[in-house]
């Protein structure tokens, strides 16, 4: 079992590691520069981690729960159905702005990625989804939504973000302008784009 320092130390690598991959990519980054940026030695971060592959998933493991646990205080402040998607829609185009080269190598390269790598992230992908439809159907119980396929609007809310603030997007989004493209997300499926009613 891990004492206070060796969390604390842990810890240090890990943001170091999710600076240097975010901005150098999984196969250019070296484990001494990820010492270096952390203010330890190499040798240091190999009592944490066996391999630089570890690492790196532990790293996006961290990162992604990090991520879920702050939506989720985001929804919880929030009292309609807009404010709390907007909150969902906000949070994740800030992640995948800050960390875009990593969310990149998703999408590029996925030789990093064993059986059960994989398989955390389609749960937790999963669970993303999750959150959308139980916002949805806590809305339809309000009535501030009419009734419809939570899970569809889910994948399809999910998709519509990820298009926008996805590592494969040519929109820079300034974090002034987070919160209003989230917000013309949100009420481009909520509200429509048609005149006609």
């Amino acid at each position: 079992m891990l004492d206070k320092n060796d969390v604390s130390k842990r810890q240090l690598i890990i943001q170091a590691a999710a600076e240097i991959f975010s901005t150098r990519g999984y196969h250019t980054a070296k484990i001494e520069e990820i010492a270096q940026q952390a203010g330890i030695g190499k040798g240091t971060v190999y009592e944490y981690f066996q391999s630089k592959e570890q690492l790196f998933r532990d790293t996006v493991k961290e990162g992604i729960t990090i991520v879920d646990l702050a939506i989720q205080e985001q929804i919880a402040q929030e009292t309609t159905t807009r404010g709390k998607l907007i909150a969902f829609a906000r949070k994740t185009i800030e992640i995948g702005q800050k960390y875009r080269f990593i969310a990149k190598l998703f999408i590029m390269d996925t030789s990093f990625m064993d059986h059960d790598f994989h398989e955390w992230l389609v749960e937790r992908y999963g669970q993303s989804l999750k959150t959308i439809e139980n916002i949805i159907r806590d809305g339809i119980a309000i009535k501030q939504l009419r009734p419809l396929d939570a899970a569809c609007f889910a994948q399809v809310l999910s998709g519509g973000i990820g298009t926008v603030a996805g590592p494969l997007s040519l929109v820079e989004i300034t974090p002034q302008n987070e919160e209003r493209i989230a917000a013309e997300i949100v009420d481009y499926f909520l509200q429509g784009i048609s005149l006609e009613r």
